[in-house]
């Protein structure tokens, strides 16, 4: 009787744990990990505004000099003179939002994942681009963050 009893309770521990009866709740993430990500999607914002105020270049200064940006289609532009080009040549902004889908790793090395919706008008023909995102955001370029692939990240 008393080895029925011994061989249940283990029965019973077994399936506690098993099921997670005993799982306990992940750990809260460390605040500077907190604040890079809050700081990530503040310029987010910052990037849509310039963009809405048909500011190209100042869109185009939010990429690190060295970045890497593909964009639909396959065109890939490399450099500050590359994404400077790219993005002057938006002259009629409509509206850009950016969403952030999650940010992987820590401040040191990130991967920030989204989906970027732009709106403009090419010849007065309203135009828009959904794309799925991936930038590797340095933690930091004279206090500011950097968006695009950074070359030797992946």
């Amino acid at each position: 009787m008393a080895r029925t009893r011994s061989w249940a309770a283990h029965l019973l521990l077994a399936s506690l744990l098993w099921s997670g009866g005993c799982a306990h709740s992940p750990a809260a993430a460390p605040a500077a990990t907190v604040a890079f990500a809050d700081e990530l999607e503040t310029v987010l914002r910052e990037m849509e505004a310039a963009f809405a105020r048909g500011d190209m270049a100042g869109v185009a200064a939010f990429y690190a000099d060295d970045a890497v940006m593909l964009a639909p289609g396959g065109g890939r532009y490399e450099g500050r003179e590359a994404i400077d080009a790219y993005w002057i040549r938006f002259t009629e902004p409509i509206a850009w939002a950016l969403e952030s889908h999650g940010i992987e790793g820590r401040p040191e090395l990130a991967v920030m994942r989204g989906r970027s919706t732009l709106e403009y008008a090419r010849e007065g023909e309203a135009q828009r681009s959904v794309v799925e995102f991936k930038t590797t955001p340095p933690a930091s370029r004279e206090g500011r963050f950097a968006a695009g692939l950074r070359p030797g990240r992946f």
